[in-house]
């Protein structure tokens, strides 16, 4: 152990990986409608602060329209953050099936590795039909996905 402290699943680095280009807008907006945000500095300042917490994005000088150009600029370099802010999300709002229905929607019309898991709390890898009846090793696991 390197005495850093650990960080939480959904600030973890990401591993996740492979994300397709047709995915990042409509993720995007995903993002956007769960937070409330429709520009001109109006959001639902609270559920922006509570991601930006999970994320590990300092808040205070920035208000919730910088926390939403942070996460643009992030999303649009690093298509793992992307899917980390999903995972966030998911882990504080997952119980708005509604939304996390959607997204699963759109993951598997989209053909992603990964889907909603059945709790609504987060992301985990989509399993073929070949697979299914296989449990997978915790170190084949990729990190941050917070398998149960």
């Amino acid at each position: 152990m390197t005495g850093t402290p650990e960080r939480p699943p959904a600030a973890a680095a990401s591993d996740f990986s492979g994300v397709p280009a047709c995915l990042g807008p409509p993720l995007w907006n995903w993002i956007t409608d769960g937070l409330g945000w429709y520009g001109f500095d109006y959001g639902d300042d609270r559920r922006i602060r509570k991601v930006a917490a999970a994320l590990q994005i300092p808040v205070a000088e920035q208000g919730a329209s910088g926390v939403i150009d942070h996460l643009e600029i992030r999303c649009r370099a690093d298509p793992g953050f992307l899917l980390d802010v999903v995972q966030a999300m998911l882990e504080l709002y997952g119980r708005d099936r509604e939304r996390a229905f959607v997204l699963a929607e759109l993951l598997n019309r989209a053909g992603s590795a990964y889907t909603v898991r059945p709790g609504w709390d987060g992301l985990e890898l989509r399993l073929t039909p070949g697979e299914a009846d296989v449990e997978p090793n915790a170190a084949d696991r990729p990190a941050g996905l917070g398998h149960r």
